[in-house]
C-alpha cells in the first residue's frame, strides 16, 4: 500500500530518464484494492507494464515477475518509495559498458531522505548507504545464476554476493555518487 505521491515521484522518475528509453514494469504486491486502484491509475501511461497480485509474496517474488515480463537488456531494480536521479540509469549503462563484457552488475551510492526532505543516517552513521537496491545488471546474469532468493528483505544483497562468487569481483562496478534517493521512515521495509 504506497503512499499516492512518492508512488507518482518513483513512476515519474524512471520515465522521465535522460538518454534511455526505460521500459517500466510496476508489480503491485498485493495491495488492498483501493489502493490498488490508485496504482492501476497512476500505470496507465506509456512505457509501463502493470501486473496486480491478489496477495502479497514479497518484493524479490515481485522482481522475479518483472524479470519474466520486461524485455531489455538491462534491468535495474527500484522500490515505489524511491527516486531515481535523472541521469540514473543511463549513467549505469555506461558504467557496465565501460566496464566489459565481465561487468554483470552495476550499484551507485544510495541516499535516505525523510518526509520533511532531510538526509538521515545509515546504520553506520554514514550518508551515503552501500546501494544494493540500486542495483543495475545485465539481463543475462539471471540465466546464469538464477532468479532472485524468495525472501521477505536483502535479496538484493544476496544477489550481489552470488554475483561475486560467480563471477569474481570484476562483474561488481559502482558509480561513487548517490543516484537513488530513498524514503527514510520507520514504516519501510528496509528499516523494519
Amino acid at each position: 500500500d504506497p503512499d499516492p505521491q512518492l508512488l507518482e515521484l518513483a513512476i515519474s522518475s524512471i520515465l522521465n530518464q535522460q538518454g534511455v528509453e526505460p521500459e517500466l514494469v510496476l508489480i503491485d504486491d498485493g495491495s488492498e484494492p483501493d489502493v490498488a486502484d490508485m496504482i492501476a491509475r497512476l500505470a496507465a501511461r506509456p512505457g509501463v507494464i502493470y501486473e496486480r497480485s491478489s496477495v502479497n509474496q514479497g518484493p524479490y517474488l515481485g522482481r522475479n515477475r518483472a524479470l519474466e515480463l520486461a524485455t531489455a537488456p538491462y534491468f535495474a531494480i527500484q522500490d515505489g518509495d524511491d527516486v531515481a536521479h535523472p541521469a540514473r540509469l543511463r549513467t549505469q549503462v555506461d558504467a557496465l559498458e565501460a566496464a566489459g563484457s565481465e561487468a554483470m552488475l552495476s550499484t551507485t551510492w544510495h541516499l535516505r531522505i525523510d518526509g520533511g526532505g532531510k538526509p538521515q543516517f545509515e546504520q553506520d552513521f554514514g550518508l551515503l548507504g552501500d546501494g544494493t537496491m540500486t542495483s543495475m545488471f545485465r539481463r543475462e546474469v539471471f540465466d546464469r545464476v538464477g532468479p532472485f532468493a524468495r525472501v521477505r528483505s536483502r535479496g538484493d544483497v544476496e544477489m550481489r554476493e552470488r554475483i561475486r562468487a560467480a563471477f569474481g569481483e570484476a562483474a561488481i562496478v559502482h558509480v561513487d555518487y548517490p543516484l537513488v534517493y530513498c524514503n527514510a521512515a520507520p514504516t519501510t521495509l528496509s528499516n523494519r
